[in-house]
Parts: structure tokens; C-alpha cells; sequence
């Protein structure tokens, strides 16, 4: 789990992260040991998983509440891991090993920028704007993060702008249209 003190420095270098400063990265440990203890956000970001998926509906449409609990909690772990291992395997492919440690750690800080900016729109849906208006915020929302990513990528991987948003869409395919809906199906969503 990440100290304090590197928690704060974090959020310095995230907020410059979403001001598009190329000097971001110098607020993060890309160290091995950073990229692993980078891996303790998915604690403090467990709750807001849990209240987005409560206000998502989902558990209305599940027979087997604990199944389903069960499944995405083995879904979030799996969320957390298979970005970083096909990192880790990509990496060398473009010659990009030594980066791998400081991309990771930086992956999973960006976590809780896209947290802190989606949380306030949670809370505007909870209490009770309708779905539809609330998509052209989230939709908005999504591009930014997705900007946000190619970002990144480009500056920790060293990569083509063009490289980094492929790599930032193949990602989020992956990730939200692939893995997310198998757990879905496999946690009995019908």
C-alpha cells in the first residue's frame, strides 16, 4: 500500500497528468517496488466499485446475490491484473521493458483520477437525474479518460501518439466490451 507522503506526491502528479503536463511522471516511484505497491489502490477503490455497481441495477437482475459477489470480486482482482501482464508482455515486444515497472505504476495511479472525476456523477445519479441526460457527461467523461490513458502511455512508454491511443482503445475494448461482460454472465446477470 502506498505512504502517505506518496500518496500526495500522487495526487500532484495526477493533477498534472489532467492538465496534459508532460512533468507528471517525475511525482511518481516507477521503481519495481512503486508498480507493486501501486497495486494497494484497488483497496481504497473497492468501495466506490461497489457503490457504482449497487447504483448500476445490476443486483436486481441477479438471482444469486453471493454468487454474483463471488464473481466480481474474482472480476475486479482480474480488472486489476490483466492490464499490467499483457503490459508485460507487449513491452518487450516494442522494446519497452524498462519502462514496464513505471507504466504499471502509473496505470494504477490513473485509477483514482478516473475515480475522483466520476464520483460526483455517481452521486448526481443517485439522486435521481434521469439516465439519459446523465450519459452526455459520463460519454464526455469517458473520452477524457481515454485521453487521459493515451497520454500516459505515450509519455511512460515512450511511444507515437497514434501508438498509445491504439493501444489506449484496444484496452478499453478489452477490458469494458470482453472481461467485464463475461463476469457479468458468468455472476448470473441475465
Amino acid at each position: 500500500m502506498p505512504s502517505w507522503i506518496e500518496f500526495r506526491l500522487a495526487t500532484v502528479g495526477l493533477l498534472r497528468l489532467a492538465r496534459f503536463d508532460a512533468d507528471f511522471q517525475r511525482f511518481f516511484d516507477r521503481s519495481p517496488s512503486g508498480a507493486l505497491r501501486s497495486f494497494g489502490l484497488a483497496v481504497p477503490v473497492l468501495p466506490y466499485s461497489i457503490l457504482v455497481i449497487a447504483q448500476s441495477g445490476l443486483l436486481e437482475r441477479v438471482a444469486d446475490v453471493t454468487y454474483f459477489t463471488m464473481t466480481m470480486s474474482i472480476g475486479y482482482v482480474v480488472l486489476w491484473l490483466l492490464p499490467p501482464a499483457i503490459l508485460t508482455w507487449v513491452a518487450p515486444l516494442i522494446g519497452r521493458q524498462s519502462e514496464v515497472p513505471g507504466c504499471i505504476a502509473l496505470y494504477n495511479w490513473l485509477t483514482l483520477l478516473t475515480v475522483a472525476t466520476r464520483l460526483p456523477l455517481v452521486a448526481v445519479e443517485m439522486a435521481g437525474a434521469p439516465a439519459d441526460i446523465m450519459a452526455v457527461p459520463n460519454n464526455i467523461l469517458l473520452i477524457v479518460w481515454l485521453v487521459w490513458e493515451a497520454f500516459l502511455l505515450t509519455h511512460t512508454l515512450r511511444i507515437a501518439l497514434w501508438q498509445a491511443a491504439l493501444a489506449t482503445i484496444a484496452d478499453y475494448l478489452l477490458m469494458r466490451h470482453l472481461v467485464m461482460p463475461i463476469f457479468l454472465i458468468v455472476g448470473g446477470v441475465s
